[in-house]
């Protein structure tokens, strides 16, 4: 998009403050911290050297900045962070957990971590157990480290890099917040779900894509967006394509998709029949894809589950097929032999599920994986598949290349990593081509 050219926009360093911490009035003094608001909605914020009646001279990040003073509505004081902390404090429910949680996290940006911790030692007396707060816990205690070591001494990593995308929890089962991300990638706004956006993903979002026309100006239009319901703002998230936020989404229940599989396909057949102690949930899984059949009904048996069984291809194609479902091996090894495409393999014990394509319980499963986004999205999480490690014990190490050449070529269309193609859409119009009468075959 080509740079908007007007005298607000002579430096990309500039910082630009969003609408709602602003203090009306005030007078301001040489040395002081202001934001200018200029007659366009634009602002700037910076330390104040110098003004008259012809100019104002900031320091914008250690640059010397001039504004002529007729382009000028308005200079205000910065707020204070403890301003801002009875500011926020004051429009949220003492049981809003997931608002106060959020104004934690607003607080440790804004590097005040005496009112963060007073704020977050509030919140774990009510909720004690609570991962998302003991995370909190986690990167105040690492972004005071940090900032307390000698900047050429400064080797750790960023303590707000998502540690949970790249761990689990002790009993092999995803974290809350990768749970989470897969809420999001699977929401069907259309549904209007209970979601919820911290007040600091929306700064973000105002900041990072200013330039973009659909970002509004006004102080005024950024107040509507703050105001707007949850989904609502994710749907602004989502039409900007800001997938680095998309992880500071907060979804309350499961997207449709989800809580289909939930209640028919892992309660009524991946539990009782894939996951059995005779099959993927014993010791020696077939083809390496182990199951948890414990604890069935809970966030993390559900969503663990959903995961391994969604990465998991080989050779004859994907255990969950979004484009075909009925192809799904997930589906395919729960028909007769006679009846299927790619049948189960040879298992002592085994016996099928469904009698043919036609069986009520396949066409239902089958439609309840329909639901699922198209193509099938990188989640961002960085969890074991038990079935790569054992292709790679079999064969050797597999680079990337080998393992998406080959019989796996074409099997699915993955998320381009320059996020051009995994944005969640906001209908779950299904524009699946019509599936084969597998029956037949």
């Amino acid at each position: 998009m080509p740079q908007r050219r007007n005298r607000w926009n002579r430096t990309d360093i500039w910082s630009i403050l969003v609408a709602g911490v602003l203090l009306v009035g005030g007078t301001c003094t040489a040395a002081e911290e202001v934001i200018v608001t200029g007659k366009d909605d634009r602002q700037i914020r910076g330390e104040l050297i110098e003004q008259d009646e012809q100019q104002v001279v900031l320091d914008v990040a250690g640059i010397r900045t001039t504004l002529p003073r007729d382009e000028i509505y308005r200079i205000d004081p910065v707020p204070s962070a403890e301003q801002v902390y009875r500011q926020r404090r004051a429009e949220l429910e003492d049981d809003d957990l997931i608002g106060r949680a959020a104004l934690v996290q607003e607080l440790i940006d804004m590097r005040a971590y005496d009112l963060a911790r007073q704020e977050l030692a509030a919140l774990q007396r009510l909720r004690p157990d609570s991962a998302q707060l003991n995370r909190l816990e986690r990167t105040i205690d690492a972004r005071l480290r940090l900032e307390q070591t000698p900047p050429g001494e400064r080797t750790a990593p960023d303590p707000d890099a998502a540690p949970s995308a790249a761990s689990r929890t002790a009993d092999g089962r995803l974290t809350q917040e990768q749970i989470n991300r897969i809420r999001v990638y699977e929401i069907d706004l259309s549904e209007e779900p209970r979601v919820h956006v911290p007040r600091a993903t929306l700064d973000k979002l105002f900041l990072r894509y200013i330039e973009d026309e659909r970002i509004p100006r006004s102080q005024a239009a950024q107040a509507n967006v703050r105001r707007a319901r949850g989904h609502q703002q994710l749907a602004l998230i989502f039409d900007l394509q800001a997938r680095e936020l998309y992880g500071e989404v907060e979804v309350a229940h499961d997207p449709p998709a989800l809580r289909d599989f939930r209640s028919q396909i892992h309660r009524q057949y991946v539990l009782n029949y894939c996951a059995t102690n005779q099959c993927h949930g014993g010791e020696d899984p077939p083809g390496g894809l182990a199951l948890l059949n414990t604890h069935g009904n809970t966030d993390g048996t559900v969503y663990t589950n959903f995961y391994l069984l969604d990465q998991y291809r080989n050779e004859h194609g994907r255990m969950i097929d979004r484009a075909t479902p009925a192809r799904s091996l997930l589906l395919q090894h729960g028909l007769a032999r006679d009846a299927a495409i790619h049948p189960h393999p040879d298992t002592p014990g085994w016996r099928p599920h469904f009698r043919n394509t036609e069986d009520a319980r396949f066409q239902r499963y089958a439609q309840a994986l329909r639901q699922l986004y198209q193509p099938a999205p990188d989640y961002g999480i960085d969890f074991p598949n038990p079935a790569d490690a054992q292709r790679d014990a079999e064969t050797g190490t597999k680079t990337d290349a080998d393992v998406d050449a080959g019989s796996n070529a074409g099997a699915d269309v993955d998320t381009d990593p320059d996020g051009t193609t995994d944005a969640p859409v906001n209908d779950q119009t299904d524009e699946t081509p019509a599936e084969p009468a597998e029956a037949d075959d």
